[in-house]
């Protein structure tokens, strides 16, 4: 569509720099413009793909990066319901990634003092994790902070 929208302008642009009139070379390269803002997207798309990691080619990654610093930032403002509901948000975009059950977690333990509300998000992990590298080092933090909130070694 993007392609079909830009013809005109190229079509125009190429009659007039056949002219070979200083004049109408200008016009030709102000219709060139509108081409290049249409199809800059479709086109740098179409290259970035490719080649989109140059340092790691073979992790290529369909879901988009997370960003931590929100719920941290609820946390550091005592906004604990705000930051697990950040947390909540990331399982939704990234179901897979076992440092935001643990993460939650220690949200639970830490700072809500929730033991049920982690003992949801430790569950929702190991049924939700696909490998059992992953559901075994949830499980390890799970239980590391278990022991550590319920013996009242840190609040």
């Amino acid at each position: 569509m993007r392609f079909l929208m830009s013809l005109p302008f190229l079509a125009g642009s190429t009659i007039l720099f056949l002219n070979m009139d200083v004049v109408t070379m200008f016009i030709a390269v102000g219709l060139m413009i509108p081409p290049a803002f249409i199809m800059s997207e479709p086109l740098s798309e179409l290259f970035a793909h490719p080649i989109g990691s140059i340092y790691h080619p073979d992790k290529r990654r369909n879901v988009p990066a997370l960003m931590f610093s929100l719920p941290e930032a609820c946390i550091m403002h005592g906004k604990y319901v705000e930051a697990m509901e950040h947390y909540r948000g990331m399982t939704r975009l990234d179901p897979l990634r076992a440092q935001v059950y643990v993460r939650m977690v220690d949200l639970a333990l830490r700072h809500m003092h929730e033991p049920e509300l982690a003992r949801d998000a430790y569950h929702q992990g190991m049924s939700t994790l696909d490998s059992l590298e992953k559901k075994e080092y949830l499980a390890g933090e799970y239980s590391r902070l278990l022991t550590l909130f319920s013996e009242g070694k840190l609040t």
